[in-house]
């Protein structure tokens, strides 16, 4: 425990130093974010989220092999393969933002990363190996773009992915996983730092380099739960801790083909379209998805307990 405490504090203090660095390279880029969306507009704001959290993770994946090689050992293989997934999708959401890639290059990107990374043993257990490998390639795609879907208003995508990653957490500490435990504290430390940021009005955007990465992170610690192992537990307590970013996607996905509108102007498709600003502020919106999200974590932790 007291380990994991110092990732937690170090992957927060880390991402709040790198934050400055992100918004100067976002500029000499030219990420700088100039659109009108149905909730919000954003003005002049960079868009190089995902280098803070790619770097944390980075320096503590390693200083933890580094500093605990007892807890991590035997799983420092998969974590350098899994830092390696995580700089792949970084870089495709880099190039999407940079407009070198269409939608349809950067999704067979999404996979061609999840295909490295269950080959290599980010992957379900099960005596059907076709359906083992099939569901985990939909996990680690679905969160990658799920997340994406949920950057529609400043602090959202953030802060879900944050709560997961925290309950994420909790379920790796009752098994003793600290392989997990390790990638959800980094990932919650680096959330929690950014959301200062990041939270409406955002100083700084995730663009979808960090939504990816943040979204491919989530997918990777849905596989993990329960030791990899594709039981009913483990099917449930993933989605019920995704349950809004899930929910939230398929309203997208069924209303864009009902409407027959493009995912680039989905801002009317989410669940909470009609329901935002004619009733809450967005501030007050964020902290109602926070407050679900909360609950659906602490039903997944109940679930889990229940089944064991």
């Amino acid at each position: 425990m007291p380990f994991i405490l110092l990732i937690l504090f170090l992957s927060v203090c880390l991402t709040a130093i790198v934050v400055p660095f992100a918004k100067v390279i976002s500029l000499r880029l030219g990420l700088i974010s100039d659109l009108a969306g149905t909730f919000q507009s954003w003005k002049n704001i960079p868009f190089l989220g995902g280098f803070p959290h790619l770097f944390t993770l980075g320096v503590l994946i390693i200083a933890g092999i580094k500093l605990s090689p007892e807890l991590v050992l035997s799983e420092s293989g998969i974590l350098l393969i899994i830092l390696m997934g995580a700089f792949l999708v970084f870089v495709v959401g880099l190039l999407h933002d940079l407009k070198v890639l269409s939608p349809w290059l950067t999704l067979l990107g999404h996979l061609l990363v999840a295909v490295i990374l269950v080959s290599s043993g980010v992957v379900f257990n099960r005596e059907n190996q076709f359906l083992a490998y099939g569901l985990s390639l939909l996990y680690l795609v679905g969160a990658t773009n799920a997340v994406k879907l949920q950057d529609d208003i400043d602090g959202l995508a953030t802060g879900l992915a944050g709560i997961a990653a925290f309950f994420f957490g909790v379920i790796f500490y009752l098994q003793g996983n600290m392989f997990g435990l390790l990638l959800s504290g980094i990932v919650v430390g680096s959330t929690m730092a950014f959301l200062y940021y990041n939270f409406n009005p955002a100083q700084l955007l995730l663009g979808s380099n960090g939504n990816f990465l943040l979204g491919l992170l989530v997918g990777i610690m849905a596989v993990l739960v329960g030791g990899g192992e594709l039981s009913k537990r483990t099917f449930f307590v993933s989605l019920v801790i995704l349950a809004l970013p899930i929910l939230d996607t398929l309203s997208v996905l069924c209303k864009s083909v009902v409407k027959r509108q493009s995912l680039l102007e989905r801002s009317g498709l989410h669940i909470y379209s009609g329901f935002v600003k004619k009733k809450l502020t967005l501030n007050q919106f964020l902290v109602l998805s926070y407050s679900v999200s909360i609950l659906a974590g602490i039903i997944a932790v109940w679930i889990f307990l229940d089944m064991v």
